[in-house]
C-alpha cells in the first residue's frame, strides 16, 4: 500500500494591532540597518556621522500590520522576520529625511535598510554697509562674526565672504542674534533694508523652518559705529533766575540723546548743590537712577534709537540758603562717546531762607 499526504493551508484571521518586533519573530531572515544625522546630505552615512539611538523604526506586512524595532545607541536595528515581502519606515518629528522614508523590500533579497535623517539650516551674509542704505554691489562681506542661535550654544562664524550657516537645526520657530566681540567698531545697520538683524536687539524675527528646510538670505548689514551723546536740556519747574526760598519744593530735568548714526545707551549724572535735599526721582531714566550723596546717577540707562530723547528727573527741597551754587548735567553711556563738547550743561542758583524774603516786603 501506497500511502499519500496532502498539505493543507489554513488561515486563521488575526486581529490588526501594533505588535513587537519579537512577536512576529519567526523562521526567515534577519532584515536591520542604521538610523543616522546624515550631515552632509548624500544618503550613505560617513564615519564623522553619528546614529540616531532611542527612535523606533516600523517594519509593516503585506497586509499592513505594524512593528516597532528599536535603535541602540549607535542607531542600529535588526528584525527577524518570516520570508514575505515588508515595508520599513521611519520619519522623525523635527528631521527631515535624506534617504526615502518608507522603503518596501522581500526578506531574503533585501538585508539592510538605513534611514538618514537632517535638520533645517538657516544662512545669510554679514556685510559691510558702507553708505548705511542696504546691500549696494562692492560693498564686501565681513568675516569672524558670531551669528548665534539664540538661546542655545549653537553659533556659526562668518567666513572670508561674510557668509554662514547654522545647520542641522530642528524644525520650530529659531532666533537668531549677533554676538559682537566688544572691540568690534561695527555695529547692525538701521533696519527697514536689506538686513534682517535689527540694530536695537542684534537680533532678528522669528524664523519658522520646517523639517529639513533650508532659510537663506538672512544677512546682517554692519557699519562703523559713530557716537555722539547729547545733554539735551536742564530745566526746572521753578524759574531758577529767581532765587529759591528754604521750603520750596522743585524738580530738575536733565535731557540726553544718542546723536550719533547708531542706538546707545542713555543715561548721566546731575549733581545738586549743598542745601538741597533729595526726595526722589522722575522722569523715563527715574526707574534705573542710584542717588549718591548729592548726585543722582543713570550709569547704565536704556538703549535708544538715535533722536530719541530721554530725561532723569530729581525732585528736591529746599533746606538751607545757599548763593553761587551751580546745578551740573553730564549726559553719559557706556557707549564711548567721540564728542565730548555737548555733554555738559549748567545752571547757577541760589535760595535764601523765608525770614528774608518775609523782611523784604515789610
Amino acid at each position: 500500500m501506497r500511502l499519500q499526504y496532502r498539505a493543507v493551508a489554513v488561515a486563521v484571521a488575526l486581529p490588526l494591532m501594533f505588535t513587537t518586533g519579537t512577536a512576529l519573530a519567526q523562521a526567515g531572515g534577519t532584515v536591520g540597518g542604521v538610523v543616522f544625522k546624515d550631515l552632509n546630505g548624500d544618503g550613505v552615512q560617513q564615519d564623522a556621522e553619528p546614529g540616531i539611538g532611542g527612535v523606533h523604526v516600523v517594519v509593516r506586512t503585506a497586509d499592513g500590520t505594524p512593528s516597532a524595532h528599536p535603535t541602540d545607541a549607535a542607531g542600529k536595528w535588526s528584525a527577524r522576520l518570516p520570508l514575505g515581502t515588508y515595508a520599513a519606515g521611519y520619519v522623525d518629528p523635527k528631521l527631515g529625511n535624506t534617504t526615502h522614508s518608507n522603503v518596501e523590500f522581500t526578506l531574503g533579497d533585501t538585508a539592510k535598510v538605513d534611514f538618514g535623517l537632517r535638520g533645517g539650516q538657516i544662512c545669510g551674509l554679514a556685510w559691510h554697509d558702507r553708505d548705511e542704505d542696504g546691500r549696494n554691489n562692492g560693498e564686501a562681506g565681513l568675516a569672524g562674526r558670531i551669528i548665534a542661535l539664540n538661546g542655545t550654544p549653537e553659533h556659526a562664524v562668518t567666513g572670508a565672504d561674510g557668509g554662514y550657516c547654522l545647520e542641522d537645526l530642528p524644525a520650530g520657530v529659531h532666533q537668531l542674534k549677533f554676538s559682537r566681540k566688544s572691540d568690534d567698531p561695527f555695529v547692525p545697520t538701521k533696519p527697514g533694508g536689506d538686513s534682517k538683524f535689527h540694530w536695537l536687539t542684534s537680533a532678528t524675527g522669528a524664523i519658522h523652518l520646517a523639517k529639513g528646510q533650508v532659510v537663506k538670505n538672512v544677512d546682517l548689514g554692519l557699519m562703523a559705529q559713530r557716537t555722539d551723546l547729547r545733554a539735551t536740556g536742564l530745566t526746572f519747574d521753578r524759574d531758577p533766575a529767581n532765587a529759591w526760598r528754604v521750603g520750596d519744593t522743585l524738580t530738575v530735568y536733565g535731557g540726553v540723546m544718542a546723536g550719533g548714526n547708531a542706538p546707545q545707551t542713555l543715561g548721566g549724572t546731575l549733581t545738586l548743590p549743598e542745601g538741597l535735599r533729595i526726595t526722589g526721582t522722575a522722569g523715563g531714566l527715574g526707574d534705573v537712577a542710584l542717588v549718591q550723596g548729592q548726585q543722582v546717577v543713570v550709569p547704565f540707562g536704556p538703549l535708544r534709537e538715535p533722536g530719541v530723547n530721554e530725561a532723569l528727573g530729581v525732585r528736591v527741597v529746599v533746606e538751607k540758603p545757599f548763593t553761587a551754587a551751580e546745578v551740573r548735567w553730564e549726559a553719559g553711556s557706556s557707549t564711548r562717546d567721540t564728542d565730548l563738547t555737548d555733554n555738559v550743561l549748567t545752571q547757577a542758583v541760589s535760595a535764601t531762607s523765608a525770614e528774608l524774603i518775609v523782611s523784604a516786603f515789610e
